[in-house]
């Protein structure tokens, strides 16, 4: 069947769609501001309604199917620019002109490697930018990358990179360009690899996820040239948000891993290459497998299906690299992927991450040791599972055997039966979770997340203990005994902290005490002080675990633990002082009418008359308001000193501290 195409009139058409979706766009909402206020609702007026649907429909008709025919008659076009005809349609659909179209985008790409003087270049750099207006179109992507199939892809890859190597072929320093010099033309170049692998890496990863290439695309791909090529591919995927389909990942890993035996990250440096390609590091470049990593972590299923398998796991986690500034970065990402960014998930994710998680705290708090860069991410596993973690500080039942549980069914000792915390959640071996928390106590942003959600929960304890005594009906002007919800709460939250804190000093509480900075270090980053005045509405675990993704995030943009703890006071050198100033800061500020002695005289407030949040409190501020809770009395604030030491002296007794 042949199809003739005329530029001239589809720009016509083009522009006419556009001038219409406008006129449409333009009279509707004339008609809305005409309708007085109170007047009749016109269904077609909506934003779904006819008039309201029509104009993204012109424009969207414009792009596609429009824009393909006439970028096709673009390819196609003659000299003097008249009609051009296509015979190689049988239907004449849409669908044979973007096989054409990504037909003749691919043949022009392939001609890279010919390229000998700037006309040469256009033409690659003009099927380039052809290529990245369709980007995301599956049909066109999945046609080209097929087309040039992943021998290909690889090939483009190598070849772009050649050209700003010591034996480049084009830009040629010794030769003279008519309209332009030589560094021109090299500029030239460096922007074509930038734009040619941001446009091949989206082109792929577009296909990939709507499952039109073979399933060994990515392996075949990887073995067809050398590590440069998924490099490149796999770095300005990660760069420019694009994500590849789950198939394409786990097949180019495989191939990637099978090539690199044991020999870790060291074995890429025998392929180091020195020139550079576009904007990309060129040292990151020297592991395929980092950047591989870094994709990776873009797609939830894959990862997941990576990490489900033990031994690449561990292999993962524990690699080592010359080509990663930060060792382990790209591993802690994709850890973070398939665990904490699924935990809340109901369905299959969110089992995989508890699985995925209970595997990562047994295997590196046993002899494995990750790579520093996927410490912050086990920091984040602890708090997403915090719930868990606090069940098993004080339940030596529920601290034996291993393995994940739910959704319902809560173990004996699970103090937080609310909504919004992991459906399914973790069973652990208690000494694998100390010693892990021992392990990753030196990372600050591991210890500072768990903080934040320990401080959390803690708060959430608390809170119900007060709405526990209110609901009760109990004389608020008695004693308040060991029993009480407040007195108890406290006593939990402590005994939590103190907990983590022993932890994380490795067990070493006594010794700590021989050691202030260290002391204070590990206060000021696990209990980070908190502003928290009433637990909100809502599902408490989201409360609670919420801001663990945030907080790990945040370590990667440059707003990090440094920041966060800038005014953490020089009092927070004993774990039990910071117990005692949540839950007495969390009585001052609550409405409940809790009898608390002189608290509210004591704890000094801003402007507005508001209690002082606790990190804005000077030390003498803070020494005051703790002697006045350990003056005695029988109010709630002298209750909640009272637990605090309670909880600390049963965490002692328990775990066999000093």
């Amino acid at each position: 069947m042949t199809v003739k195409m005329n530029a001239a009139a589809l720009d016509e058409a083009i522009a006419a769609a556009g001038a219409l979706a406008s006129r449409i766009e333009n009279a509707r909402l004339a008609c809305l501001r005409a309708v007085p206020p109170g007047g009749p609702t016109l269904t077609s007026l909506s934003v779904h309604g006819i008039t309201g649907s029509a104009p993204e429909w012109l424009r969207e008709q414009a792009k596609d199917p429009l824009g393909v025919v006439r970028d096709l008659a673009d390819l196609l076009s003659s000299e003097d620019g008249s009609s051009v005809t296509w015979d190689g349609s049988t239907t004449g659909t849409i669908a044979d002109l973007k096989q054409e179209l990504a037909r003749r985008i691919a043949d022009d790409l392939d001609d890279l490697d010919d390229v000998r003087s700037p006309e040469d270049l256009a033409r690659v750099e003009a099927a380039t930018a052809l290529l990245m207006k369709y980007v995301d179109d599956p049909d066109v992507t999945a046609a080209v990358a097929t087309e040039l199939g992943p021998d290909g892809v690889a090939a483009l890859i190598e070849q772009a990179a050649a050209m700003t190597g010591p034996y480049s072929n084009y830009p040629n320093q010794y030769a003279t360009y008519e309209d332009s010099s030589y560094g021109e033309e090299y500029d030239r170049v460096l922007a074509l690899q930038d734009d040619l692998a941001t446009a091949l890496s989206g082109a792929v990863a577009t296909a990939s996820r709507s499952r039109r290439l073979s399933e060994d695309y990515g392996r075949e791909l990887v073995e067809s040239g050398g590590p440069l090529a998924p490099a490149v591919l796999f770095d300005y995927a990660h760069r420019n948000g694009q994500v590849f389909g789950s198939d394409f990942l786990t097949s180019a890993g495989e191939a990637l891993l099978e090539w690199e035996g044991s020999g870790e990250g060291m074995y890429w440096a025998q392929f180091n290459g020195d020139h550079p390609f576009g904007t990309a590091d060129r040292n990151e470049l020297r592991d395929p497998v980092v950047q591989w990593m870094e994709s990776l972590s873009d797609n939830p299923q894959a990862s997941q299906e990576v990490l489900l398998d033990p031994d690449r796991a561990a292999y993962l986690l524990e690699r080592q690299s010359l080509g990663e500034e930060t060792s382990g970065n790209a591993a802690g990402m994709v850890l973070q992927t398939a665990t904490i960014d699924q935990a809340l998930n109901h369905g299959s994710s969110g089992q995989n991450a508890a699985t995925i998680a209970t595997w990562a705290i047994e295997h590196f708090g046993g002899d494995a040791k990750a790579q520093d860069g996927v410490n912050e991410e086990l920091g984040g596993i602890v708090a997403t599972y915090i719930r868990d973690v606090d069940r098993i500080a004080f339940n030596r039942s529920s601290a034996e055997g291993t393995g994940t549980y739910g959704p319902g069914g809560l173990p004996p000792g699970t103090n937080f039966p609310g909504e919004g915390f992991p459906p399914h959640g973790i069973m652990l071996n208690r000494d694998s979770l100390t010693n892990l928390l021992g392990d990753i106590g030196g990372n600050d942003q591991a210890v500072s997340v768990i903080g934040g959600a320990a401080t959390r929960l803690n708060e959430v304890r608390l809170q119900h203990g007060i709405d526990e005594v209110i609901g009760s009906g109990v004389d608020l002007s008695g004693a308040v005994g060991v029993d009480n919800p407040v007195f108890a709460a406290t006593r939990s939250n402590a005994g939590l902290q103190g907990f983590l804190y022993d932890n994380m000093l490795e067990g070493g509480i006594s010794a700590a005490r021989d050691n202030v900075a260290q002391r204070r270090r590990m206060a000021q980053l696990l209990l980070l002080p908190t502003e928290f005045v009433k637990v909100p509405g809502g599902p408490v675990g989201s409360y609670v675990v919420g801001e663990v993704k945030s907080q790990l995030t945040n370590a990667f943009v440059g707003n990090g633990v440094s920041d966060s703890i800038s005014g953490a006071n020089d009092m927070f050198d004993d774990i039990q002082t910071h117990s005692q100033l949540q839950a007495l800061h969390t009585l001052a500020t609550s409405d409940a009418g809790l009898p608390v002695g002189d608290l509210h005289d004591t704890w000094p407030v801003d402007e507005h008359g508001r209690p002082k949040p606790i990190d804005e409190l000077t030390n003498a501020e803070q020494t005051d308001i703790i002697n006045m809770a350990n003056g005695g009395g029988d109010g709630y604030a002298s209750a909640a000193y009272s637990g605090s030491l309670d909880g600390r002296d049963q965490l002692l007794r328990q775990y066999g501290g000093s």
